[in-house]
């Protein structure tokens, strides 16, 4: 099958000329300069699947699909053709059917190795099965054989499962006389502030390691609950002062806000405290704060176990959703809030109460302990004995244990079930830190799907 260009090259011309020359007038050939290769898609491919019997046994079994749901894009200007949505894990590519059509009846070559691993050329068959493991070298010649280019196809495969889920831990034997913690995370880092003899103390993770933080400013025994990061910058409110620092040791006083009880979050827009009469928002990074506005009375306020998450609207550009939930005399307690680019403080909406619906049996567990936090565009929750983790698909309306996505998740098999206080955040990078009270331990997970790397799908013609 494998033919050296200048005789394929050769081939063609003669029968091109051959047509050219008993051709008439009306049927004149005409030769287009111009090549592209216009679309690709896989046939049949196999996938081997994994089962468990009943009494606990491994086995396999082979199953086929075509993937025409997994779309191919081509990069013309790079000369790329992939599939941003890798085929599942445990896909055998190695010899699987293609179908590939050209710009205006343009002829593809495929660029092989021989036995002997020299360099060969073939025609494209729709009926010869092409080794996809590895990336494809394609040419697409024009039909007057003057000018080709050449494509690198990459069929992505995912190497796991995009449903595992697994733990890693970090120790310091420091954080064992760490009482009530909370951790956040920046671009940078993960932090972790909690009690250690009547004042708040602060450590950052650098490459698994826990460092305590030698702050440059007393921090009082409440002040790790209002922990909150903003642009990358840690905030803390310190016995009725806002204070900012980007490493966690050196603290600068913003302002002054002896009203404040606990700061909440932030957006992009604006950081957001409790205090003696609500809810308060500050425009200026905390230099001064304002009252904001509720819909139902501020007794429905949460009052412990406060989540507090800023999430982009997916449909409007510079528009977040606010959410907060918290306990209150054993009762849970939501709140949201649809923040826009406040430049016109008339149209700031305010706070929504979500109402407790007796005829609504997924609401939020009433645990002694909970946090929320967002992942994987949706939320989870996790307290109480910690049995299992909740998981709301619509923002928090309803609540579900049972959810297909939330059995993925578990927790550390030696995380202590245990009720006690505790702590959970995420980062960047789509982890989940998860840490108790009086611990050494730190845990980090992360569901496998949420690294994979994104492909492009969008291009730009260049000028």
């Amino acid at each position: 099958m494998n033919l050296k260009l200048p005789v394929i090259a050769s081939m063609v011309m003669a029968v091109l000329l051959l047509s050219s020359c008993l051709g008439t007038d009306e049927n004149t050939i005409v030769y287009y300069n111009d090549t592209a290769l216009a679309s690709f898609s896989l046939g049949t491919v196999k996938l081997t699947n994994h089962a468990t019997a009943s009494d606990g046994s491994d086995s396999t079994y082979t199953t086929t699909y075509t993937p025409s749901s997994n779309l191919f894009y081509i990069d013309q200007q790079q000369g790329l053709v992939y599939n941003p949505d890798s085929l599942p894990v445990n896909t055998n590519v190695k010899a699987v059917l293609a179908t590939i059509t050209t710009k205006k009846s343009g002829v593809a070559i495929l660029e092989l190795k021989d036995r002997e691993g020299n360099d060969s050329l073939a025609y494209y068959s729709s009926t010869d099965s092409i080794d996809f493991s590895k990336p494809v070298k394609i040419r697409i010649y024009n039909l007057s054989w003057t000018v080709y280019r050449t494509y690198t196809i990459r069929v992505n495969v995912h190497q796991q499962s995009g449903t595992e889920f697994n733990w890693e831990k970090t120790t310091s034997s420091e954080l064992s006389q760490v009482g009530m913690r909370r951790m956040v995370s920046t671009d940078q880092a993960t932090y972790l502030f909690g009690v250690e003899n009547g004042a708040t103390v602060g450590f950052r993770l650098d490459n698994d390691t826990w460092t305590r933080l030698t702050s440059t400013t007393g921090l009082t025994t409440d002040a790790y609950k209002s922990i909150t990061v903003k642009d990358n910058y840690l905030y803390i409110l310190n016995n009725g002062s806002v204070l900012r620092s980007a490493d966690g040791a050196t603290w600068q006083t913003i302002g002054s806000a002896s009203q404040l009880t606990q700061l909440l979050g932030a957006s992009p827009y604006k950081l957001y405290a409790m205090g003696t009469e609500g809810l308060y928002e500050s425009a200026d990074n905390g230099a001064t704060w304002s009252r904001d506005n509720l819909d139902e009375s501020t007794d429905l306020l949460p009052q412990d176990n406060i989540s507090f998450i800023c999430k982009p609207s997916q449909v409007n550009e510079d528009t977040y959703k606010l959410l907060l939930f918290g306990t209150r005399d054993g009762v849970t307690y939501t709140w949201s809030k649809v923040e826009e680019d406040e430049s016109d403080a008339e149209s700031a909406q305010p706070w929504s109460y979500y109402d407790v619906d007796k005829y609504n049996a997924h609401q939020l567990p009433k645990w002694d302990y909970e946090q929320v936090i967002w992942y994987d565009n949706s939320l989870l929750a996790i307290g109480g004995d910690f049995r299992q983790w909740y998981q709301s698909l619509d923002e928090g309306l309803v609540w579900d244990g049972e959810t297909e996505e939330v059995g993925y998740y578990s927790l550390p098999d030696d995380f202590s079930k245990q009720p006690s206080q505790f702590t959970v955040t995420t980062d960047s990078n789509h982890y989940i830190y998860i840490s108790r009270q009086g611990d050494e331990r730190v845990w980090k997970g992360r569901l496998a799907r949420t690294a994979w790397t994104e492909e492009q799908t969008v291009f730009t013609r260049s000028k």
